[in-house]
């Protein structure tokens, strides 16, 4: 069981990160390595860096939101761990960041962090990046942890509970904001599917897009970071009604003292309701496989709680992991199935 994070950590790095890495649009920059807790330190083993150039990490998303900071968290702490220095990439859309790496010299020196995005696009026709065949997995690297149900602050519901209630006797009615055909919109409609409840789907495919819409009132629900939940709770401008998670986690594995509305959906007797997105470290389509193995090899400390990846992922409520590259493809196979499964429950498989 994973020990009570100290969000002061979190809060830290990110706004380290944040202030010290600027970041636009399909533009690389240099990731910097941010300061660790007191008196820790990586030890560096450059005989783990498989390239003398700079790295380019793809982002699947824009600056600010959670897949920028996973991949800063990591970047941070391969530099720290190899020696490699690295760039950090950002794109306005998931497509386009899986369409541009696939393509790419599969020699190391261009890779990207994804989510379950890299099933969820593909599985539902939006993306024509095949998850097996157009990138080469690396590495499972861990996964998102629990993430929020958040609503806007002025909505007629305050417990789970009531919302289900609520939706029940107003159904298609309550706004919540996604990236259609992508983590968002599966996890909420695997509630659909389990609950017996329809929201009316509008676009919000960042998470800072979310908490904007909820803070402005703008949607009625949407599913954010633990932290950045938290966040926004504590000041008032949304309401926190539940977590979701991995079958069987629990708040308290995350954060010591939550109030109940921070208890997982399974904690409130929701068996059924779990959903988690993992992270895995992708390369361009045809990489040599001891080139794979010496990656996969590299990120193995990352996970270790001294390394800044760790402690990034730990500080937004998110589980830093590694897996040997045969672990990695048994999970990253499982979760694609599983996604294919979910696509076609809801009816929004792709057309073949």
């Amino acid at each position: 069981m994973m020990k009570p994070i100290r969000t002061s950590v979190g809060v830290t790095l990110i706004l380290t990160l944040l202030t010290t890495i600027g970041c636009f649009d399909q533009k690389s920059n240099t990731a910097e390595q941010p300061k660790t807790e007191k008196g820790v330190t990586v030890q560096p083993d450059k005989s783990l860096a498989w390239t003398d150039d700079t790295v380019t990490l793809y982002v699947p998303g824009k600056p600010g939101g959670s897949s920028d900071l996973t991949t800063r968290f990591l970047a941070n702490g391969w530099a720290a761990k190899t020696g490699i220095r690295f760039s950090v990439k950002n794109f306005n859309s998931t497509v386009a960041s899986f369409t541009q790496l696939s393509n790419r010299k599969p020699n190391g020196n261009e890779l990207s962090i994804t989510h379950s995005a890299i099933f969820t696009q593909y599985v539902t026709g939006a993306s024509n990046i095949e998850p097996i065949n157009d990138v080469t997995l690396i590495a499972h690297m861990g996964n998102n942890g629990l993430r929020a149900i958040a609503v806007r602050k002025d909505a007629p519901y305050n417990t789970f509970a009531e919302l289900i209630a609520y939706m029940k006797k107003h159904p298609n009615t309550v706004k919540a904001g996604v990236s259609p055909n992508g983590t968002t919109q599966f996890l909420l409609g695997t509630l659909e599917h389990n609950l017996g409840v329809k929201f009316k789907y509008v676009e919000a495919s960042q998470e800072t897009d979310r908490l904007t819409s909820l803070a402005g009132g703008f949607i009625d629900l949407g599913t954010v970071s633990l932290s950045n939940g938290k966040e926004y709770d504590q000041a008032g401008k949304l309401k926190i009604l539940g977590t979701v998670g991995a079958n069987g986690a629990v708040i308290s594995d995350f954060l010591s003292n939550a109030p109940d509305n921070y208890k997982t959906l399974q904690e409130m007797g929701y068996q059924n309701c779990y959903a988690v997105t993992n992270y895995y470290v992708i390369g361009p389509k045809n990489m040599d496989p001891a080139l794979v193995k010496k990656i996969n090899a590299s990120l193995k400390d990352l996970a270790n709680k001294n390394n800044p990846y760790f402690i990034g992922m730990k500080g937004m409520g998110q589980v830093a992991q590694w897996y040997s590259t045969e672990d990695s493809m048994i999970h990253y196979k499982d979760e694609y199935h599983v996604k294919e499964t979910v696509a076609k429950s809801l009816g929004i498989y792709r057309e073949e």
